[in-house]
């Protein structure tokens, strides 16, 4: 129960050079590619342009709130109570001053 191996084809000289040529030219491609991303990252840190974008002006770091009181210093509001709720949504019309269509 012997495997052969799998016998691969012999590349020539000039092929394994222009293999060698095709991988400097692929890691100069990715390292210039790396080098730009990072150049163009930091300008845009640096200049704040990241921050003025519109789908960050929601950011609480960027635009805090105007009217924000801390918790310590808000001043407590008095409790509705249940009558003052009722008598201002309860409404009552005097039925002599209302008006009624021509019959």
């Amino acid at each position: 129960m012997t495997t052969e191996a799998p016998q691969f084809p012999h590349r020539t000289p000039e092929e394994l050079d222009a293999q060698k040529r095709r991988n400097v030219w692929l890691a100069l491609m990715l390292v210039a590619f790396l080098v730009l991303a990072f150049v163009i990252t930091i300008t845009r840190i640096r200049d704040g342009i990241y921050w003025s974008m519109p789908e960050h002006s929601s950011d609480v770091v960027s635009m805090p709130d105007p009217n924000f009181v801390p918790f310590e210093e808000q001043v407590e509001q008095p409790a509705v109570t249940d009558v003052e709720t009722q008598s201002s949504e309860t409404l009552t019309l005097d039925p002599e001053s209302s008006e009624r269509p021509n019959e």
